[in-house]
C-alpha cells in the first residue's frame, strides 16, 4: 500500500519516477495574487533569458504539462490546433515547470497545489490562469440528511487521529441515522481523489482500519448509493449515480457557509478541497504561443477536461483572460 501511495501522488501532479511530490508547497507562504489571476500587461518582470523562448525562432509551439490531459483533452488539442506547429510534452506537471525554466517549453498546463507560490508568476515573468479545477467530493447515501461538513469532521470521521474519531452517524449532526459510520474510498492507484484527500485532510495519515476501498470512483458511488451508513471521498461522482448526494464543505466548523463543488465556488476559492489546473506561459513566449490560445482557452478543450472529470472555468473568464493576452505586445 506505500508504494500505491507514492505512485499516484507523483501521477496525481504528473510527476516523473523520482521526482519529490508537488504538495509540499501546499504548506509554503499563502499565494501571491499574481497566482490567481492574470497579470497585467505592466506588470513587473526580470530580464529575459538568454536562450529565445522555446520555440520562438522556428515558430513551433511546446506546451509541457500534467500527463493526467493524455488522451482525450491531448487529442482536442491537437485537433483544435491542426494548422500550428504544436509538440505536446506531457511528462507531468514538475517536468512541466522545469522545462519552462530551462526554456524548452513555450507554454505549460501545470497543477499546482491552492497557495502555491511560484517565483516566476509573483514577479511577473510568467502570466497564469486556471484553466479547471480537479475538486475532491464528499457524498453520501441520499437517506443521509446530514447538510454540511467541514475538513475537522472529515478527519475525525476518516482518521485514526487516537481518542478523536467518529464511529456513529449519531455523533454527526443532522444526519437522521443512529447506523455505525462505514468510511469508503477508490483505491490509490485509481483515483485521484484519494491521495489529496489524505494530504490535505488527514494530514498525511493513515486512513482509519475500517475503510474500505474500491476499484474506481465508479465502484465507489455504486456501492454507496445502497449503503446508508457510508461517506465517500470521490472525483466528480458520475451523473448515473443518482442515489448519492455530494455534501456541502467549509474549511472550519466556525464557518458561517459551506460549500458545493461549482465552478463558481472553485474559483472563488470558497470550495475547500481542489487542485486548479494552471495555464502557464512565460511572457517572452506570448507571441509564439498566440495561434494555440483560441484552442487552449475555447470550448472544445473545456469540453474535453469536463469529460476526463474535470470543472472546467466559467466561459467569461476564459473570454476577459483572452482579451487581456489580446492587449499584451
Amino acid at each position: 500500500m506505500r508504494f500505491q501511495r507514492c505512485f499516484v501522488l507523483a501521477a496525481l501532479i504528473g510527476a516523473g519516477a523520482g521526482q519529490p511530490s508537488l504538495f509540499h508547497r501546499a504548506k509554503a507562504d499563502a499565494a501571491t495574487p499574481a497566482a490567481q489571476s492574470v497579470a497585467t500587461p505592466n506588470a513587473p518582470g526580470a530580464a529575459k533569458d538568454e536562450k529565445a523562448a522555446a520555440g520562438a525562432s522556428t515558430g513551433k509551439i511546446v506546451l509541457a504539462g500534467s500527463d493526467l490531459l493524455k488522451g482525450d483533452c491531448a487529442s482536442e488539442l491537437e485537433k483544435a490546433a491542426a494548422n500550428t506547429a504544436l509538440k505536446l510534452t506531457l511528462e507531468g506537471s514538475l517536468m512541466g515547470e522545469k522545462f519552462l525554466r530551462d526554456s524548452r517549453a513555450t507554454g505549460a498546463l501545470l497543477f499546482l497545489p491552492e497557495k502555491t507560490k511560484v517565483r516566476e508568476i509573483a514577479d511577473g515573468r510568467w502570466i497564469a490562469t486556471p484553466l479547471a479545477y480537479q475538486a475532491i467530493v464528499v457524498a453520501v447515501a441520499r437517506d443521509n440528511k446530514v447538510e454540511r461538513l467541514d475538513l475537522g469532521i472529515l478527519a475525525r470521521i476518516f482518521g485514526v487521529r487516537q481518542g478523536e474519531s467518529l464511529r456513529g452517524w449519531s455523533e454527526v449532526g443532522g444526519s437522521g441515522l443512529s447506523l455505525p459510520i462505514h468510511p469508503i474510498a477508490t483505491r490509490y492507484d485509481a483515483s485521484v481523489s484519494t491521495p489529496m484527500f489524505r494530504n490535505r485532510v488527514l494530514h498525511d495519515q493513515d486512513f482509519r482500519g475500517n475503510t474500505s476501498f474500491f476499484g474506481s470512483d465508479a465502484e465507489t458511488a455504486a456501492y454507496l448509493a445502497g449503503s446508508p451508513a457510508s461517506i465517500a471521498v470521490l472525483a466528480t461522482p458520475p451523473q448515473e449515480a443518482a442515489n448519492i448526494r455530494i455534501v456541502p464543505l467549509a474549511s472550519e466548523a466556525i464557518s458561517p457557509s459551506a460549500y458545493l463543488p461549482t465552478a463558481e465556488n472553485l474559483q472563488t476559492g470558497d470550495y475547500p478541497l481542489m487542485l486548479p489546473l494552471y495555464l502557464v506561459i512565460p511572457r517572452d513566449s506570448l507571441n509564439t504561443i498566440r495561434p494555440l490560445l483560441p484552442a487552449l482557452l475555447g470550448d472544445g478543450f473545456a469540453e474535453s477536461l469536463q469529460r476526463r472529470g474535470f470543472i472546467p472555468v466559467e466561459k467569461k473568464m476564459r473570454k476577459n483572460f483572452q482579451e487581456a493576452l489580446d492587449k499584451m505586445r
